[in-house]
């Protein structure tokens, strides 16, 4: 029996921890944060815990702002190339708040270096330029530790200089090749006739050819060389990964940077499968596909690369594939990758630390983080769901059921009003990341999970939304009491040091907690239908009981109406079926005193926050 190797089980995830542990990235930029730096909010500070991050956010949170930072960090760029002051966008530089952004990088003792880059605007550098400052005590940065040999190389006296880093810059929305370029996007007089484009087209098109294929080295025109790289041919690795992005199969891919059309732009010679095309032919996902591919391949060791929308024209499936070229990539050439995207499969495939959660919340007009570690959810419902809009959140599908159960009651249009959502992750991620969340955004939305969540010594009045504790210990217990510890609290720009803003984001959090979550009863949902379906108090031992035991017993139940063979397995949703139709049977029973009691606690429940709507 042939046996699978201990590579094929190997976790890419884990071993890129592994290896940023191992300094195997270093150097690397552990830390960004922005004083003062465009719409962000003040002090907002994005961590990279993960060397392949996502910026999530809708349209207008500033993510691609934040790739061009990154960009500038090392010091042989320059932020100004691309922001600069002009009649039509002034940027906003008071003397004494100058725009100004830090970044954080580990030297070999050990040390973080932390480096300041400021809009400093002098004549003789030029009014957009940006340098680097000695630590600013009121940035919260540390002063300049005492000098020692191996960090020599990556500090003066007085400042850290800025990390040294390759940087890869891709803008898929800017990612055209040259036949897009003439025939789509130049819109000048003596270009707007698609017979003279298409006849410039032609008459260049066979000189290209022979470039390409090895005939000529060079295509002068008018006493100028108009090839303006080498021809590049992408080698079976690279080819490989093109195809698994785009579910196709290369023979070859060549590559050249020319002006024929009197613009520059790239030009890709295509083989697949008897074909045999450019670019002019090819979609637009499929040259970026084969330019993010040859990119990567080409970044040097240790490279920084950001992507701004690299999902732009590739399909679902294409960009999920591509994630799991950049986390391959990530580790083979120990690269630090940053993706601005609103790909739910590119963030799909991170891990929650990768995943950096921008948005502006209703109440400021800046941008803040909204999570340092955004869960699939929080990420899905940004990018495509409105927060605000009535929903009820529960921790699975069966409490789900006994909710619709009770909404039912009060007739179609309530079931209409109101989306029961199930979050998956359960009770702590609804806690830890829905909460904050939803709480600071004063989100109308309920949050109804099940009863062993329950905290010790709950009683109805403690949901006092008025009354709310005075101390920072007394918030910090109370919230315990409800599974979020003070890690989980949304600060601005991620500064916890500061105790008093601390304090009230925690009563925000707790006042809305009081107000808006509710438990089932009992302990578990199996347990309760199991009270309802045999009409048993539901404070008895079946309802109180293990959960794991409830849950095993409705397997044994459901098992039992379908007629399964001894060994055979019934799946989840099997289960779940079954389950619908004892809680409807239950329901109809008008002698099932339980089933009825239930439904009007949950209703009650329901009716407190959706009052006007149901």
């Amino acid at each position: 029996m042939r046996t699978m190797s201990a590579e094929t089980h190997r976790d890419p995830i884990s071993d890129i921890r592994s290896m940023k542990s191992a300094g195997l990235f270093d150097p690397y930029i552990e830390e960004i944060i922005f004083p003062h730096y465009k719409n962000l909010e003040r002090g907002l500070s994005i961590q990279f815990d993960f060397p392949v991050t996502a910026l999530i956010g809708q349209n207008g949170t500033n993510k691609s702002s934040v790739l061009r930072a990154l960009q500038s960090c090392p010091d042989q760029n320059s932020i100004s190339d691309y922001w600069f002051d002009t009649d039509l966008d002034h940027i906003d530089s008071e003397p004494m708040d100058r725009q100004r952004y830090i970044h954080k990088y580990r030297v070999p003792s050990g040390n973080i270096a932390e480096v300041i880059k400021i809009r400093i605007q002098k004549e003789a550098r030029g009014w957009d330029y940006f340098e680097t400052a000695k630590p600013r005590l009121h940035d919260g940065m540390h002063p300049m530790p005492e000098m020692l040999e191996e960090d020599a190389p990556y500090r003066a006296k007085t400042r850290w200089r800025p990390i040294k880093k390759n940087v890869v810059y891709i803008d898929f929305r800017a990612q055209l090749p040259a036949f897009d370029i003439l025939m789509s996007y130049q819109n000048r007089t003596h270009r707007r006739d698609a017979t003279q484009r298409k006849a410039l087209v032609r008459l260049r098109a066979g000189r290209l050819n022979d470039a390409i294929n090895g005939l000529t080295p060079s295509i002068s025109i008018c006493g100028s060389d108009r090839l303006l790289s080498e021809v590049l041919s992408l080698n079976s690795d690279e080819l490989k990964d093109v195809g698994l992005i785009l579910g196709r199969s290369y023979k070859s891919i060549k590559l050249v940077k020319h002006d024929l059309y009197d613009y520059e732009g790239w030009t890709a010679k295509l083989e697949s499968k008897g074909l045999d095309y450019t670019e002019a032919f090819a979609g637009s996902g499929e040259f970026a596909a084969i330019s993010i591919v040859h990119e990567l391949y080409s970044a040097s060791m240790g490279s920084l690369v950001l992507l701004d929308e690299p999902e732009t024209s590739l399909h679902p499936g294409a960009q999920a594939e591509l994630c799991n070229f950049l986390i391959k990539m990530c580790k083979i050439k120990h690269l630090q990758i940053v993706v601005a995207t609103h790909s739910n499969e590119i963030i799909s495939n991170l891990p929650a630390d990768a995943r950096k959660l921008l948005g502006i919340l209703p109440s400021k007009t800046c941008v803040s983080l909204l999570s340092p570690r955004a869960s699939l959810e929080e990420a899905f419902s940004r990018l495509g769901a409105d927060f605000t809009r009535e929903a009820i959140y529960v921790e699975d599908k069966l409490a789900a059921e006994l909710i619709k159960n009770a909404l039912r009651a009060k007739g179609l249009d309530a079931i209409n009003s109101v989306e029961v959502k199930v979050i998956p992750g359960g009770a702590q991620t609804i806690l830890t990341r829905f909460v904050p969340v939803l709480a600071d955004i004063d989100s109308r939305a309920l949050i109804v999970l099940d009863g062993d969540q329950r905290p010790d010594g709950y009683q109805r009045s403690d949901f006092d939304s008025e009354n709310l504790p005075n101390s920072f210990e007394d918030c910090v217990y109370e919230l315990e009491r409800y599974g979020i510890s003070k890690k989980h609290i949304p600060m601005n720009g991620g500064n916890d040091r500061n105790t008093d803003h601390q304090l009230q984001q925690m009563n925000t959090i707790l006042a809305w907690i009081r107000k808006h979550v509710r438990y089932l009863p009992g302990k578990d949902p199996e347990g309760l239908l199991l009270s309802m379906v045999d009409n048993r108090p539901i404070d008895d031992e079946q309802n109180t009981g293990d959960s794991s035991r409830n849950k095993a017993e409705w397997c044994r139940r459901a098992r039992a109406v379908y007629s399964k063979c001894l060994g055979e397995s019934i799946n989840a949703v099997e289960i779940l079926n079954y389950q619908k139709i004892k809680l409807a049977e239950a329901l109809s029973d008008t002698c099932n005193y339980t089933a009825r009691d239930v439904m009007r606690f949950v209703r009650e429940v329901v009716e407190e926050l959706f009052v006007d709507n149901v």
